[in-house]
């Protein structure tokens, strides 16, 4: 009798673990599918070239105008999104149905205080939705080529490229150098918008980039892959900010005014490793002399 009982008993042991374990399987099955079906499609990427621009104007940020985004709910800002992605919808980069308050572009969006003012600088991130990565001295959201705004921007064949030319490679270096007086030398790889867009994974090639220090960090962007976790609320200045600050995805170049390259790698789904070919790449280029005519 007693053997009876023993048996049954781990059986039914036997049936909550398997139980357990079956469960645990379907969540984690259940989270790698969302995954798939938001961040994880198949990317193909636009054969061809496109010129873009960028707006430096709607952020206000050299108080010539007002800030695009100060006061609205969140219904107006994200019908000021979604009509800048529609911009290049040609290049399919963002999903056909994106809507910044549905499906993972939320977890981005979600905590926006409505009504509220922005930091002025920071509406240069949702202005330029195709600047999938935007650079600004580390530990500061103030994107670069807010004072720097000269620049050539392009797409081709599944790259966009930055170039700074001449004086105003001068004046990027200056502030990366000379007006940084916390991190100099030091800039910060922000990806919202490659977020944003569905290209959540993100690794700077030291092999193919110029002028940049590879970190002795392990976990720098330098040295893997890297999946930032960006969003939008009201934070320091009390007013709709950027956040987290991002170590991990700074970066430290190792000479000021010289020809310099950042190499981006973006993917939708995580890359078995940084040699992986990319879905999409951004390239920064700073390049001391300009062209000759």
């Amino acid at each position: 009798m007693n053997r009876r009982i023993f048996v049954l008993f781990l059986f039914l042991v036997s049936c909550v673990v398997i139980t357990i374990v079956s469960f645990k399987m379907l969540d984690k099955s259940s989270i790698k599918e969302q995954e798939e079906n938001e961040e994880g499609t198949a990317f193909v990427p636009h054969e061809g070239y496109v010129l873009l621009e960028h707006d430096a104007f709607t952020s206000g940020f050299d108080r010539s105008s007002s800030n695009a985004l100060n006061g609205r709910y969140k219904d107006g800002i994200a019908s000021f999104r979604i009509n800048k992605v529609k911009k290049y919808s040609q290049l399919k980069i963002f999903p056909e149905n994106y809507h910044p308050l549905k499906s993972y572009h939320k977890k981005i969006y979600d905590r926006i205080t409505p009504g509220e003012d922005w930091v002025s600088s920071v509406v240069y991130y949702i202005a330029n939705p195709y600047l999938l990565v935007i650079f600004s001295n580390a530990g500061c959201v103030n994107p670069i080529n807010l004072l720097c705004s000269y620049f050539d921007l392009f797409y081709e064949d599944g790259v966009i490229k930055e170039t700074h030319k001449g004086q105003d490679a001068n004046e990027w270096f200056k502030n990366v150098f000379d007006k940084s007086l916390d991190y100099p030398g030091k800039i910060w790889v922000v990806m919202v918008n490659a977020v944003d867009a569905g290209f959540p994974y993100g690794y700077v090639d030291i092999d193919k980039s110029k002028n940049v220090r590879r970190s002795p960090k392990p976990s720098n962007i330098t040295n893997k892959v890297h999946r930032p976790g960006y969003f939008y609320h009201v934070g320091k200045y009390s007013r709709n900010n950027l956040s987290p600050n991002d170590p991990d995805a700074w970066i430290t170049l190792k000479e000021k005014n010289v020809d310099t390259e950042v190499y981006v790698k973006l993917w939708r789904k995580e890359p078995d490793s940084p040699s992986q070919k990319p879905d999409i790449v951004y390239i920064l280029k700073i390049q001391m002399e300009m062209d000759p005519y």
